[in-house]
């Protein structure tokens, strides 16, 4: 129980820092905030290891309903996500192809989350504990380092078509690919 609620505690006490300091709170540390309070509050009312396991496949439903949503209301969750991570500049974020690109890769994403609560929910109704733990670990980053490698190709190329190119020798850096370039060094 005291574990649980020093996790708690933490997160929204990162949270109160950085409002604090006067810095943005990022999208990932709110949604890990929120779906750790919702598996705290789960797992103390109900005490069960069963119930325990389960929550991160609502949890990883409820992100997939959240970027679906967030198409939805034209404001794609991938995007705050990438900007948190990879600031990307204003003018790069709010052109059409750009936004487009985030729109898409936010279905992605909730397609991969869906996906994630599923396999997660047949894996722990199908498999010993040890077993589960064991599968979810291997079939989470396979799908998850998959998505994100089709999601990092899918944005150099979405780029390349709008007339952008991705610099990689900056990390993160995007440029027109019109505007003149420093010589290399």
């Amino acid at each position: 129980t005291a574990a649980l609620l020093a996790g708690v505690t933490s997160a929204y006490g990162r949270i109160w820092w950085r409002r604090r300091t006067g810095q943005r709170a990022s999208a990932v540390l709110l949604m890990g905030a929120l779906t750790l309070t919702a598996r705290t509050i789960v797992t103390l009312a109900t005490g069960s290891t069963l119930v325990y396991f389960l929550q991160p496949s609502v949890g990883s439903v409820l992100t997939g309903s959240a970027f679906g949503v967030s198409v939805g209301l034209g404001r794609p969750l991938a995007a705050r996500l990438t900007s948190d991570l990879l600031p990307l500049p204003q003018g790069l974020v709010g052109r059409a192809p750009v936004h487009r690109f985030f729109s898409h890769v936010s279905i992605l994403w909730g397609v991969v989350q869906l996906m994630h609560g599923a396999l997660n929910l047949w894996l722990l109704t199908a498999h010993s504990t040890g077993t589960y733990l064991l599968l979810r670990t291997g079939a989470s980053w396979t799908l998850t380092l998959g998505a994100l490698a089709v999601s990092i190709a899918w944005f150099h190329r979405s780029m390349a078509r709008c007339g952008l190119r991705v610099v990689r020798a900056t990390f993160g850096a995007c440029r027109d690919s019109t505007a003149a370039s420093p010589p290399p060094s």
